[in-house]
C-alpha cells in the first residue's frame, strides 16, 4: 500500500542529478528526471497500482531538453490513469518526435509551457520562470504549499572562463528572474517556498553555493534542497553548516534516499 502522506507533510526522493520525486496529498510530482539507478519512480508505480486506494494524479515536469533533464523515459507511464506531463515547450517537441508520441494519447496528456507562464493542471497551480541556461524554472502550488524547482536556473559563476563584464551580466541576469520569482511569492499567504530545489553545482568551486545564496537573500525559504550535484561531495553539509539557523537543507546521501518534509 502506498502510504498516505500528511496533510502538512510531502516526501522527497532523489532520483538522481536534478530528478526528484515529490509526493503530496493531491498530487506527485516528477521533477527532470534523467537517471533513476534505485529504480524509485518504477517502485512508487508499482506500489499504487497495487494500491486500494484511488490514485493521487502524477505529474511528469520536465524544465527543459538537455540531455541531464530530459528523458523520454517518462513517457511509459502515459497509459496509467491520472499521468500528465508539464513540459517545456523544447522539451516536448524533443520528447514527442524522439518516440513518435506527437498523437494521441500522449500529445493529449501533455501541457506546453514557457517562461512567463501561469496554468492549471488538476489541483495544481503552475508558474514559470525564466533560465539562466536554457529552458524554464517552476513554482509549482500543491497542497497548498509552494514548491520551486530551478531547472538549469543558477548563477553560473565560472570565475575562470568569463571575464568580469561577462560575470557581472550572467550574474545580474539571474538576480532578475529571481527577483522576479520574489515578487510572485509576495501575491501568496503565506508568501514563503515550502521547497526550493537549487542547484549546488561542485564545477563551479567555491562559488558552488552562490546562487542558492543569492536566491535565499530574495526569496523567503523554509527548506532548500541541493540538486544538480553527484553523490557524496560533501557540499549540502557545507551549506547546511552555512545556512543553520536560517533555511533548512534536506540532503541525501543517495539515489533512491527520501525525506519527509514537515511544512510549518
Amino acid at each position: 500500500m502506498v502510504p498516505e502522506i500528511e496533510a502538512k507533510s510531502m516526501r522527497i526522493t532523489w532520483l538522481a542529478h536534478s530528478g526528484f520525486l515529490v509526493e503530496g496529498k493531491e498530487a506527485t510530482l516528477v521533477f527532470d528526471w534523467f537517471q533513476d539507478p534505485a529504480d524509485a519512480v518504477e517502485e512508487f508505480f508499482r506500489l499504487r497500482r497495487a494500491s486500494a486506494l484511488p490514485p493521487v494524479p502524477v505529474y511528469f515536469f520536465v524544465s527543459h531538453a538537455h540531455a541531464d533533464h530530459c528523458s523520454p523515459g517518462i513517457l511509459r507511464y502515459a497509459g496509467e490513469p491520472g499521468v500528465a506531463y508539464v513540459l517545456e515547450e523544447d522539451a516536448a517537441r524533443s520528447l514527442l518526435r524522439e518516440e513518435g508520441a506527437g498523437s494521441r494519447p500522449v500529445a493529449d496528456q501533455v501541457l506546453r509551457m514557457r517562461p512567463g507562464q501561469t496554468a492549471t493542471a488538476g489541483s495544481l497551480m503552475i508558474r514559470t520562470f525564466g533560465s539562466t541556461d536554457q529552458g524554464v524554472s517552476f513554482l509549482v502550488e500543491v497542497d497548498g504549499h509552494r514548491v520551486f524547482h530551478a531547472g538549469d536556473l543558477n548563477d553560473w559563476y565560472w570565475e575562470n572562463e568569463s571575464t568580469e563584464a561577462e560575470l557581472a551580466a550572467d550574474e545580474a541576469a539571474y538576480d532578475r528572474i529571481v527577483a522576479d520569482v520574489a515578487a510572485t511569492m509576495l501575491t501568496f499567504e503565506p508568501p514563503f517556498l515550502a521547497v526550493a530545489m537549487l542547484p549546488l553545482d561542485p564545477r563551479l568551486g567555491r562559488h558552488a553555493d552562490r546562487g542558492i545564496l543569492r536566491f535565499l537573500d530574495a526569496v523567503s525559504t523554509r527548506n532548500v534542497v541541493p540538486m544538480h550535484l553527484p553523490e557524496k561531495t560533501g557540499l549540502p553539509g557545507l551549506l547546511a553548516r552555512a545556512l543553520a539557523g536560517r533555511t533548512k537543507v534536506i540532503a541525501f546521501d543517495g539515489p533512491g534516499e527520501s525525506n519527509g518534509i514537515q511544512i510549518p
